[in-house]
């Protein structure tokens, strides 16, 4: 039972900190558009649910918070700042990440690549090597080729720390996660790795910068899917 108390009193005080800090932060930029009360009872709630008793109400939280729009960073914010239960502090980082970096979710096609050894000659020039998708879901990022009959799929986790929708032009960067490849003696761009955001009139043009073992370094750009 004391363990009841105390889970409910420190969810409590998560709902306090999501209420009061939305509040004060709203109030010192009296310019941000805010919620109805509504909407922001709706997200606490919802914050609340990511540490709730099963696997199912965390999952549905989380993934209706992640398309709860910009107004809902100053809930989350608040709740990771207030709250010491692991799983919704797990969570709701997740749900932050994804907030900052919405405008970029999503899909892209690859329309180029370039590629360059060490004494910066360029490999691949006329090669048509141009296969390929990136997509962005939260803060991970994946890139899939297909050339030669062969697939490669490489992840990447994206900081949100640089990013500002309101810049024209921003790079990110990344750390490489893992690679998946149809063939052996691939080696991923794990080096160096960084993603140069730049806003276009439909959205954003993406260009990924990263360097393997050989060491060959590899620029490629990306484009919204239509």
């Amino acid at each position: 039972m004391d363990g009841a108390i105390s889970m409910r009193m420190r969810f409590e005080l998560v709902l306090v900190g999501c209420l009061l800090g939305a509040a004060v932060q709203a109030g010192e930029n009296s310019a941000a558009p805010r919620a109805s009360a509504s909407a922001d009872a709706r997200v606490c709630q919802l914050i609340l649910k990511l540490g709730a008793d099963t696997w199912g109400e965390r999952e549905d939280a989380m993934a209706e918070l992640m398309h709860a729009g910009p107004d809902a960073i100053l809930h989350v914010e608040a709740a990771i700042a207030e709250s010491d239960d692991a799983e919704l502090l797990w969570r709701a980082q997740k749900v932050y990440s994804a907030l900052r970096l919405a405008p970029i979710q999503g899909h892209y096609k690859q329309v180029s690549i370039r590629t360059h050894d060490a004494a910066g000659n360029e490999l691949n020039a006329g090669s048509g090597n141009s296969r390929g998708e990136l997509s962005i879901e939260g803060s991970r990022v994946t890139w899939s080729q297909w050339y030669s009959g062969n697939t490669t799929i490489q992840t990447y986790s994206l900081s949100d720390e640089t990013f500002d929708e309101t810049q024209a032009e921003r790079t990110l960067p990344l750390t490489f996660l893992e690679m998946d490849a149809s063939s052996g003696g691939y080696s991923p761009e794990a080096d160096d790795t960084w993603l140069k955001v730049k806003k276009i009139a439909n959205g954003y043009k993406l260009t990924f910068h990263g360097t393997d073992k050989h060491p060959h370094t590899s620029d490629v750009e990306f484009e919204p899917m239509p």
